[in-house]
């Protein structure tokens, strides 16, 4: 049982993102104020709780509430964003609060749930602010697990939360330029880089098996057929067709294409690396459309029964948007960002995934669609 005084303190945040979840979906607009209302009374509960925390002289030790109201604040903002910065400061506080908990806290029960949760979304922190995760370190990647063997999602995540800055700012920001730190001339790839690649290829089988497993008819295959070794490999990585048995095993399909697009797009700001690894990034890139598609057309169109698959989805959208080579995927990728913005509800999260490419010249006009 919760004592009164948690009880009140959880009360604003739970009532400000369901209201703004049910508001949004039903277009109450009134309901939608009383959303803001109960927001800012979170917002202004939390920060006293940690002020008398100081006043008392104490080293506050963060409760399995404290970490759910930051995640329960960041969830207000997918639906309604109060500043552009807001959803990722949220998941940072609630990163904060974890590593005062320390790993050895998160290996069991609910606290291990919203470690996995957190950890998961500090992915976007890393890609969006070039900051890295508290959980890109060895204690982070083994402790917490003590107790329980990981999963090929685990280890996905695992490879896109120690991606380091060098691997990612060239294509994140959308420039042109290649990062020299992280790949030599112009379109080869370090040793470091080479690290990730390796890892990706070893995962690859078991990728497959989550498909395989379900019953389904899925074979890599390699389009490439020339006579360069790492090529055919890393074209045996992508998939020939796009059907999934669940939403978990698609989301997870999607963010192992992720990586291999963020590790690869660095490498297109020369013409010789678009030449040679263009359409192996617009392979990766269909496969996280593919599963774009596969949410969109199995939770009955709601994001009541998505499972936070339209969440996870919303920033390998935003980064097609800005690195693949193919301007139909850009396009695709924004119009179905803009479609979640306007017809799921999703306001807060999409429009700041969709401010970087304000301005793009192929942006589509969706009154002409």
């Amino acid at each position: 049982m919760l004592s009164n005084t948690i009880r009140s303190y959880v009360r604003a945040p739970i009532l400000a993102a369901s209201l703004a979840l049910y508001g949004t979906l039903a277009h109450e607009q009134a309901i939608v104020l009383i959303a803001h209302k109960w927001y800012g009374i979170g917002l202004n509960r939390q920060r006293k709780r940690l002020i008398d925390g100081r006043k008392q002289g104490q080293s506050m030790m963060p409760t399995v509430e404290d970490i759910s109201m930051a995640l329960l604040s960041a969830y207000f903002e997918v639906f309604f964003s109060t500043n552009p910065e807001a959803y990722f400061q949220h998941q940072i506080g609630a990163s904060k609060l974890l590593e005062a908990r320390g790993p050895q806290d998160c290996q069991t029960g609910v606290l291990h749930e919203l470690f996995q949760t957190v950890r998961f979304h500090m992915i976007f922190v890393t890609i969006i602010t070039h900051k890295p995760s508290i959980f890109a370190t060895e204690q982070w990647f083994t402790i917490p697990f003590a107790k329980r063997s990981k999963t090929v999602d685990d280890r996905v995540v695992d490879v896109l939360t120690v991606m380091p800055e060098t691997l990612l700012s060239s294509g994140i920001t959308g420039t042109s330029a290649t990062s020299s730190t992280a790949y030599e001339h112009g379109f080869e790839f370090s040793s470091q880089a080479m690290s990730f690649i390796s890892q990706l290829e070893a995962l690859w089988p078991e990728v497959e098996a989550l498909l395989t497993s379900a019953g389904l008819n899925y074979e890599g295959f390699a389009p490439y057929a020339g006579d360069d070794v790492q090529l055919v490999r890393m074209w045996r990585c992508t998939p020939t067709g796009f059907n999934y048995p669940d939403l978990p095993t698609a989301t997870t399909i999607a963010f192992y294409h992720l990586a291999w697009t963020l590790i690869l797009s660095p490498v297109c700001g020369s013409e010789a690396g678009r030449q040679r690894y263009g359409s192996l990034i617009m392979a990766h890139c269909a496969s996280i459309l593919a599963v774009a598609t596969f949410v969109d057309g199995n939770n009955n169109g709601s994001v009541y029964n998505s499972g936070c698959s339209y969440l996870r989805m919303v920033f390998p959208l935003r980064i097609i948007c800005l690195i693949s080579p193919s301007l139909m995927q850009r396009q695709s990728a924004w119009y179905r960002l803009e479609r979640w913005r306007t017809v799921k509800g999703m306001g807060g999260i999409c429009a700041v995934a969709l401010a970087s490419s304000e301005g793009q010249d192929w942006q589509l006009n969706l009154d002409q669609i």
